[in-house]
C-alpha cells in the first residue's frame, strides 16, 4: 500500500500558501501518489478526501497547482520513457524492480491527474505507450 505521507505534504502545501508560496512539484508528488494509489486500490474514502482537499485550492493557487501537477507528470513520464531505452533492456543487470515500481507510480499519478481533471499532454502519453510496448516483450519472457 503506497500512500506516502500525504498529510505532511498537505500541511507543507498549506503552510507554503500561508507564507505566499504556491504549490510546486514537491507538493504534487506525494499528493498525486496518494490519490492515485487510493483510486487504483479502490479506497474510495481516501480518494474522496484527497480530491476534496485538492479541490479547495482556489485562484491563484489552482493554476499553480495545475502547473506543478503537469511538471510532475512530465518528469515521471520522461523517467519511464528513458528507462525503456532499448540499449539497456536486455542487460542482465537491468533493474526491472525499479522500472516496474516506477511505472506503477506513474500510473497512479496519471489516474490522480485524470480524477482532478488535469490532462496530460497527448504526445507525452503516446511516448509512455511506446515505452510500454518496448518493455512488454521482456516482461513476457519472465
Amino acid at each position: 500500500m503506497k500512500h506516502h505521507d500525504w498529510k505532511q505534504a498537505w500541511n507543507d502545501l498549506e503552510q507554503g500558501i500561508k507564507k505566499g508560496r504556491g504549490p510546486d512539484r514537491w507538493h504534487a508528488r506525494p499528493l498525486l501518489l496518494a490519490l492515485g494509489h487510493a483510486l487504483l486500490e479502490g479506497q474510495e474514502a481516501l480518494a474522496q478526501e484527497l480530491e476534496h482537499k485538492l479541490g479547495t485550492l482556489r485562484p491563484p493557487h489552482d493554476g499553480i497547482w495545475k502547473q506543478a501537477v503537469l511538471e510532475e507528470l512530465n518528469l515521471a513520464c520522461t523517467e519511464h520513457v528513458r528507462s525503456a531505452d532499448p540499449r539497456y533492456l536486455s542487460r542482465p543487470d537491468y533493474d526491472w524492480g525499479y522500472t516496474l515500481a516506477a511505472r506503477e507510480d506513474l500510473e497512479a499519478r496519471l489516474r490522480a491527474a485524470e480524477a482532478l481533471e488535469i490532462e496530460a499532454p497527448q504526445a507525452l502519453l503516446e511516448q509512455v505507450l511506446q515505452a510500454d510496448a518496448r518493455i512488454a516483450p521482456f516482461l513476457k519472457r519472465g
